[in-house]
Order: C-alpha cells, then structure tokens, then sequence
C-alpha cells in the first residue's frame, strides 16, 4: 500500500487504499553461528497501473484510467535482531537499505508520450532510494519450517529533498507479508517465500 498526501489528487482515479500484491523471495544468514543478528536481503516483484498527472507525479491509477503498466523490483538488504517470545514463536526487527526500481510500460497509445516520462519521474533525484524497516513474527511449524507474518515499511526519504511540498511520508509504501521459511540442511541459513 502506498500512501499518496497530493491534496489535488481528489479528481484522479487514485484506488483507495492504492494496494499491489507481490511476490518475492529472499535468505536469512546469520552475521556468525548462533547470533540473533542476520542479513536478510530479499527481492519482490509488483506491478499496478499509473498515470503521469498534470502536476508532474506518476501515481497508481485504476485500470481504467491507466496509462501505463508499472513493474516494480524491490531489492532490500536489512540486517534483522531476532529473539525468542515462547515456545515455538520468535519476534524480529530490522532495518535497512532497499531500493524501488520501476519500469512503466505504455498500455494506451493516445498517452504513450507519457510513459517516457513516468520512468524519468521514477528515477530522476533518487526516488529509487528507500531506507526499510521491518517487525515480524515466526512460528516454529516444524524443524525445517516457520511461517510468519511480516510488517515493512519502505521510507520516503527522497522527500527531504525533490522539493514537492507533499510532506514526509507521500509516497510512503507499506507491506504486509505472509512469509514461509525454509531452513537449509543443518545450517542456521534459511529461505523466505
């Protein structure tokens, strides 16, 4: 979910909330053998429909109003503390570095000249570059397997400078992810799905 603070977006088929399902996948490796601390970089992929709007934004639209077609890969590299909670269950936060890579691809030719424009918008002053944090929990299903659900946000920080006048947190985007974890062989690594 992103969340979009534009005040004139109220005439534009934004969806609300403006929601995307993704799908990804990433590794749990422990910084050393029995540390709380690991390096979990992951990558999802996701894709919506956007329109470039007169002020100069390539936003999420309805498929409807859609001028392009967006595929997103989202790179994360956060370093996670995990701890213990009860029996079988297990708590973690991280933070890190992720980056928002973005392609919009032209879906309706009387607005092709604005796809070239969409992707200007999205890499043009950093708007790659988003800090993620995260908090999740893990249940013990087997000795193999943990399911889990995970909250992560991917901060906005180009904010501070590309001069929209949105505030902080537009363009803020918020994941929530059911994760199925995998552990290799005897190891302490592990595969997220």
């Amino acid at each position: 979910m992103e969340s979009l603070l534009d005040p004139n977006l109220a005439g534009h088929a934004i969806p609300s909330p403006s929601l995307n399902v993704s799908f990804g996948a990433g590794v749990v490796m422990p910084l050393e053998a029995g540390s709380r601390f690991s390096f979990e970089p992951s990558a999802d992929l996701y894709f919506y429909n956007a329109e470039y709007t007169t002020d100069g934004q390539a936003l999420p639209t309805d498929e409807s109003f859609g001028q392009a077609f967006v595929i997103g890969l989202l790179l994360d590299a956060p370093v996670v503390y995990t701890f213990p909670a009860w029996q079988n269950f297990t708590f973690g936060a991280g933070a890190g570095l992720c980056l928002n890579l973005r392609v919009a691809i032209s879906t309706d030719p009387a607005y092709a000249g604005n796809t070239p424009l969409m992707n200007g918008y999205f890499w043009d002053k950093g708007r790659f570059i988003t800090p993620s944090t995260l908090v999740r929990g893990e249940y013990k299903l087997t000795d193999n397997v943990d399911v889990g659900l995970t909250g992560r946000v991917l901060w906005p920080i180009y904010n501070l400078w590309t001069g929209e006048g949105y505030g902080f947190f537009d363009q803020g985007t918020y994941l929530l992810q059911i994760t199925m974890i995998y552990k290799l062989g005897k190891s302490d690594a592990k595969t997220h799905g």
